[in-house]
């Protein structure tokens, strides 16, 4: 094909984009959108030699930022909440690659936000934990990634819900 072609192409494809049927937004769970009371629930720690501290350090430092946050009031118990908030630090170890390569390991923070009373997934958020060579890295990556995983839930919430009978 040659570049005068290539360029017609490229011309009509783009004036085509504009007129394909847009995909709507799919609405949040309401119940996202309309918590007041969360129940955290500590779903464990894969990584346990990863970072500083103890086997819990992913539940507290999560619980400590929701509280700081000041948007839920967090509840003791399921039964008490809107929203039950699973946390847990996984670690999924190094793999190789074509050419002799070694990724490094990928250690992730995962919040599964569910239904309290059914226990549904509504929604799930990862964020990446950076990798380290010690472990003073490694808590500062696995900070980031609490802060950026913290950031995830407030922009979810943030989100106008959808006007009623929205949906088609």
């Amino acid at each position: 094909m040659n570049l005068k072609c290539l360029r017609a192409t490229g011309f009509c494809v783009g004036l085509a984009i504009p007129l394909l049927p847009q995909t709507p937004a799919a609405p949040l769970p309401a119940q996202i959108l309309t918590a007041k009371k969360v129940f955290v629930a500590y779903a464990g720690n894969d990584a346990q030699d990863y970072l500083t501290g103890d086997q819990d350090r992913p539940y507290r430092d999560f619980y400590a930022a929701l509280k700081a946050w000041g948007r839920y009031d967090l509840v003791g118990a399921p039964s008490d909440a809107d929203l039950l908030f699973e946390i847990r630090l996984t670690i999924h170890p190094a793999q190789f690659f074509g050419g002799g390569g070694l990724s490094a390991n990928d250690v992730q923070l995962r919040l599964a936000i569910r239904d309290p009373k059914t226990r549904t997934p509504l929604w799930t958020l990862t964020e990446h934990v950076r990798s380290g060579s010690r472990k003073a890295e490694r808590n500062v990556y696995f900070g980031q990634a609490l802060a950026k995983l913290v950031s995830d839930v407030q922009l979810l919430t943030a989100q106008p819900a959808a006007p009623a009978g929205a949906s088609k």
